[in-house]
């Protein structure tokens, strides 16, 4: 295979190289003789990236209509001889031409192989001798159903011979990936044990990949039993026991305690520490139920202020160094390093404010209890609402199985309360089916709204994503991370952008993102980018907070880019109790629901605490989203 082809390539309308790219055709197009003999098979692959960068409908701002007109001409005269060079490789010269494509064009090659159906007139053999030549990809290959198909006995033994088998298979089955891969069907699932342990015990053996195999669900079409999960969480154990001493790790240490001081909640942040102190003498004086609750919200700051969980894992907090080091399974909880940094601070908290209660002769639980069965009634004038505190004194394991059970029947009789208006205590102890989170419906109408597919996702990419061109002019100096932080910030004209960012400012001035004014200077559309920015960094809105807005939303709302669900908890909400309770959604979940009902719980007594903590944080969160609920019934009513 030939590495270096300075030729021009098209990596999709979305590049921002494709205005350079559209420059370096502009020779080959002027230039172009239909009648011209190509001996050069990267020659011809290049005449096809022009032709794919043509197709995304882009076009150099310095083009007339004529003269863009001109060149498409061209390239419709480029098509034939393409598919009269493929036209023209057989089986005595496929080993010559394959060899000598440069790396930058491997795919389209393949392309291009099966779109014009090369593979019909290669034999399997000659094809083998392709698959066992040195620095072959199959990742490539395997991209093209046809051609896996088609060859499939071939590419099955290729598979099977190959050190890069696992991986394959991970990608195809355990990994998320933009790119999808195709498997022979002379592979069989029964095949892939093997694979994977040859792995495990193999030099070449991944912690990323280890930790896929571990907390992969196992399927009919990618089998994985619990042993191997064991062979591979203690493979992965042995390999980070062996490194250590290679390693140099950078670790940010958090402090979380009470003090005597005149701050309720003080902040010491350096680059490696964070400590977090909070006013011991306003904890102690003020031990009543409803201040013990409301610290959860004031004080640790567990919802903001449209009562959204403050807990869970959002997209635009993982940064392109999480995507690159975090590993995401296909059915893995998505996470990063912002997310496993709330859960460390959210856990002290709890278990600190937990201990101090304790000394002061309070139970949390009982707390819990106060809530459902009195604070409910004589606020709201809701009766039946029941729980049963753990004792402080149980086992870790009781309290574990104690808190999960009782949770499940508070969010059945809350979802009771909902449908019929009253708990009947005697339906209630009918019903044994287990409770489904994202199904348990809410008191409010028209609660949340969320962006139908695809319908906001490139306005929220170009004004509020730091991996855009638009947040840079030479004008000024000072460096933003996005457009939206530019233009809140800085006076900006329309001038000031570059030609290529004009296309993208034209298109949000056409979306009613932005406006032009008299003195040409561009601004925020308000309060429409509120809404947004909203709806980018936290994938939800509020809605029934949000009256002031309904001008904006509505309309929205009736065009189809909003859709409205009336739950409990919002989806990212949904997703985050999913990946603490049980792994219905997510693989590598902590499932600390079913562990302690299956008693299949760690043995580890510190570990049993620790999940005794996440339980209590997510029963406070229930009881927050509960209140939300009656609060604003009751201001509604």
């Amino acid at each position: 295979m030939s590495l270096e082809y300075n030729g021009v390539k098209s990596y999709g309308k979305n590049d921002f190289g494709i205005g350079n790219e559209l420059e370096k055709a502009e020779s080959i197009i002027l230039n172009f003789d239909k009648n011209f003999h190509y001996t050069d098979i990267n020659a011809i692959l290049e005449l096809n990236n022009i032709v794919l960068l043509y197709d995304t409908g882009i076009r150099l701002t310095v083009w007339k209509d004529s003269d863009y007109l001109k060149r498409k001409k061209t390239i419709n005269l480029m098509i034939p001889v393409i598919g009269k060079f493929f036209s023209n490789i057989k089986e005595d010269n496929f080993l010559d031409y394959i060899s000598k494509v440069s790396m930058i064009y491997i795919d389209d090659f393949w392309s291009l192989f099966v779109r014009f159906k090369v593979y019909e007139r290669i034999d399997s053999s000659v094809f083998m001798s392709y698959l066992r030549m040195p620095g072959v990809c199959l990742y490539n290959i395997l991209q093209y159903k046809k051609l896996v198909d088609y060859y499939d006995y071939s590419v099955a033994i290729a598979l099977r011979e190959s050190d890069e088998a696992a991986r394959i298979l991970v990608l195809t089955y355990l990994k998320k990936t933009s790119v999808r891969y195709y498997l022979p069907n002379s592979l069989k699932p029964t095949e892939f044990e093997k694979i994977f342990q040859n792995y495990i015990d193999s030099n070449q053996a991944n912690p990323n990949v280890l930790e896929l195999i571990a907390y992969a669900q196992s399927t009919g079409l990618c089998p994985i039993s619990d042993k191997l999960r064991l062979n591979a969480i203690r493979r992965n154990s042995e390999m980070c026991e062996e490194n250590k001493h290679d390693s140099v790790c950078s670790e940010f240490g958090i402090c979380i305690g009470f003090k005597d001081q005149d701050e309720l909640v003080k902040y010491d942040k350096n680059k490696t520490d964070l400590q977090i102190f909070y006013d011991v003498k306003w904890f102690e004086k003020f031990l009543d139920y409803p201040t013990i609750m409301n610290n959860f919200i004031n004080v640790f700051e567990m919802v903001d202020r449209y009562c959204r969980c403050n807990l869970v894992s959002l997209k635009y907090k993982i940064t392109p160094i999480d995507s690159i080091f975090t590993v995401n399974g296909i059915n893995f909880y998505n996470k990063g390093t912002w997310f496993d940094s709330m859960t460390m601070t959210s856990n002290m908290q709890i278990q600190m404010y937990y201990q101090f209660l304790i000394a002061k002769n309070i139970n949390i639980e009982d707390v819990f209890k106060w809530f459902f069965e009195h604070y409910l009634s004589e606020e709201f004038s809701v009766q039946g609402f029941f729980y049963n505190p753990s004792s402080p004194t149980t086992t870790y394991i009781e309290k574990c199985r104690n808190i999960s059970s009782e949770m499940e029947g508070i969010l059945k009789q809350f979802r009771m309360y909902v449908r019929d208006g009253e708990i009947n205590r005697e339906l209630f102890e009918m019903s044994s089916e287990h409770i489904i989170i994202k199904t348990v419906p809410s008191l409010i109408e028209n609660k949340y709204a969320y962006a139908s597919d695809g319908s906001f996702s490139d306005e929220l990419f170009l004004l509020f994503s730091d991996q855009t061109l638009l947040s840079s002019i030479d004008r000024i100096n000072t460096t933003y991370s996005t457009l939206y932080e530019l233009l809140s910030n800085e006076e900006v004209f329309y001038s000031d952008f570059k030609s290529n960012q004009k296309v993208s400012i034209d298109w949000l001035i056409k979306q009613g993102d932005l406006e032009v004014n008299d003195n040409e200077i561009i601004k925020l559309v308000k309060p429409k980018i509120y809404i947004l920015d909203d709806l980018y960094k936290h994938e939800v809105i509020s809605i029934y907070k949000l009256n002031d807005y309904k001008r904006v939303i509505d309309p929205l709302i009736e065009s189809g880019k909003l859709y409205v669900k009336d739950t409990l908890f919002t989806k990212p909400e949904i997703d985050y109790l999913n990946y603490e309770l049980n792994k219905r959604e997510f693989s590598n979940g902590l499932d600390l629901r079913n562990k302690y009902s299956h008693a299949t719980y760690p043995r580890d007594v510190k570990k049993q605490q620790e999940d005794y903590t996440e339980l209590i944080k997510i029963m406070i969160f229930i009881i927050i989203k509960i209140n939300d609920e009656f609060c604003t019934k009751s201001n509604v009513i």
